[in-house]
């Protein structure tokens, strides 16, 4: 599962920029909420940004509320950290 999750944020780490990733509105749409979350949980303990970094995986609170907020259309940022989101329309950037 971990080099499947690895893989889905690897895809969509954005060209050229290593520290960014972005998820169209279109993929957000495509997963179910439960998806969401363990993929947000992978997130968190993922090396792709970094192959130093051992992170934990947040709360189910915080897991829950990262994954309200990107189901949300309006604009809007939220730092969940080491992370930062900013939502539009089009979709989610994360920025480490």
């Amino acid at each position: 599962m971990r080099e499947l999750m690895d893989d889905f944020w690897r895809d969509l780490v954005t060209k050229n920029v290593t520290t960014e990733i972005f998820i169209p509105r279109n993929l957000i749409k495509s997963h179910t909420y439960d998806f969401w979350l363990t993929a947000f949980s992978y997130l968190f303990s993922s090396t792709i940004f970094s192959e130093t970094q051992n992170r934990r995986s947040p709360s189910t609170d915080t897991l829950r509320d990262i994954t309200d907020f990107i189901l949300k259309t309006d604009p809007g940022h939220a730092n969940y950290n080491p992370f930062v989101f900013e939502r539009t329309k089009e979709g989610v950037k994360i920025i480490l």
